[in-house]
């Protein structure tokens, strides 16, 4: 098992000039820069706007394929109010979709007890108020009721497809998020060395509108033996601006390894080797995370209400 390292080496680490002995203290302020910067902000950002919109629009979906089954009762109803929405399905910024229309009826069960329940339809129906319509009911919930080819919610189904917003969201939210985590415990525990650039080659996407390249790099670890790493990114001009790279690995797993410049903007240290807070940075990241968390407890307690 290699040695751990408890002192610093002597090589120039612009703009982390010295690293004091591990374990290293990082401030919280940049731990939320390395957890919640970058491509993991947007992630926020979509997972907020997409919670939004499916708070808004995941109750209004029929799901009548799954609670409106068991014994199906047909009887005669009437139509009292036909309305319209506001919602609509299809269309575009300047020309609305088809309306989607609720209709209220009114019907007697099996026990001839008078009910009144809604339904649904994309665009208007021949039906009028005060028509009579075949109206589907659940015997074993008499309250459960649609007009026949009708829906129990506003939207059908496919709707469904703008959890993908808040899907993509937490995945890069996510992704970030154990970037982040790793990047912190080589912070604080890892041993220094330099890797002399090996391997240089695009990958088929891009960030930002940024061709992504990967960049691998060769070391020797304290150990002796020789390691290579590979830094995924998008500025490869910050990782061949020296002859030799400053990285930080893991001292009991050395093929874990983090160069310093492919930390985000900011990861400095100060004249002892201790990593600077970059304050209000930091702290700014944190609001739309925060703003999410309270989003899906309030969505939470409506659903549970």
């Amino acid at each position: 098992m290699p040695k751990r390292s408890q002192g610093t080496e002597s090589v120039e680490l612009s703009p982390v000039q010295v690293l004091c002995a591990a374990p290293r203290g990082v401030p919280l302020s940049l731990k939320l820069v390395l957890l919640l910067g970058g491509v993991g902000q947007f992630g926020w950002l979509m997972l907020l706007i997409g919670t939004a919109f499916s708070a808004a629009f995941v109750p209004m979906i029929d799901w009548s394929s799954v609670t409106f089954r068991g014994r199906v009762e047909s009887t005669s109803g009437r139509v009292v109010t036909i309305e319209d929405t506001g919602a609509s399905v299809g269309g575009s910024e300047n020309q609305r979709g088809t309306p989607i229309f609720a209709y209220t009826f009114e019907y007697r069960d099996a026990a001839g007890q008078l009910r009144r329940a809604r339904s649904y339809r994309t665009g208007r129906g021949c039906e009028q108020e005060g028509d009579s319509v075949n109206v589907q009911y659940l015997a074993a919930s008499p309250h459960r009721a649609r007009i026949a080819g009708q829906r129990l919610g506003h939207f059908p189904p496919w709707v469904l497809i703008i959890l993908i917003f808040p899907a993509v969201g937490m995945v890069m939210a996510g992704a970030r998020l154990r970037s982040g985590r790793r990047w912190i415990h080589l912070l604080r525990e890892g041993a220094l060395a330099t890797g002399h650039l090996v391997q240089k080659r695009p990958l088929n996407y891009e960030v930002n509108k940024k061709a992504a390249w990967a960049l691998t790099f060769e070391y020797t670890a304290g150990d002796g033996q020789t390691y290579q790493y590979t830094a995924h990114t998008t500025e490869p001009d910050r990782l061949e601006d020296e002859d030799t790279e400053p990285l930080l690995y893991e001292p009991y797993e050395p093929a874990r390894a983090v160069m310093l410049d492919e930390l985000p903007r900011g990861v400095e240290t100060d004249a002892d080797g201790y990593f600077k807070a970059v304050g209000l940075r930091g702290w700014k990241l944190a609001i739309v995370p925060a703003i999410v968390g309270a989003e899906v407890l309030v969505v939470a307690a409506l659903m549970l209400r």
